[in-house]
């Protein structure tokens, strides 16, 4: 009754090295794939810190910066749902397009 999962034989010398590598290897992918989605999403990201330089370009203060940035973050959480409700309704090219747009008057 106190053993609930069966005993498994402990594994030596190769047996051991060779389960760690495969391990590894299982894991490697998952791990890349992971690095790899922080580093487009720092890349994305840039852009908050060049709105957070610019206000500090314009004279603006810690406080200002800081509301600035609050004030942007409102904005785009805002916009966030009524712009995912407009792209399930729209094709994926009109939404791209209307992206875009205000991207380049900016």
């Amino acid at each position: 009754m106190h053993r609930l999962r069966p005993r498994v034989p402990a594994r030596t010398g190769s047996n051991r090295r060779a389960a760690h590598q495969g391990g590894v290897a299982r894991a490697a992918p998952r791990v890349l794939a992971r690095r790899r989605a922080a580093t487009i999403f720092a890349l994305l990201n840039f852009s908050d810190a060049l709105v957070l330089l610019r206000a500090n370009d314009l004279g603006l203060g810690f406080v200002g910066i800081t509301l600035a940035y609050a004030l942007y973050n409102f904005v785009y959480s805002g916009l966030s749902l009524p712009a995912g409700i407009v792209s399930d309704r729209r094709s994926r090219r009109e939404v791209f397009v209307a992206g875009l747009v205000p991207f380049a008057v900016a």
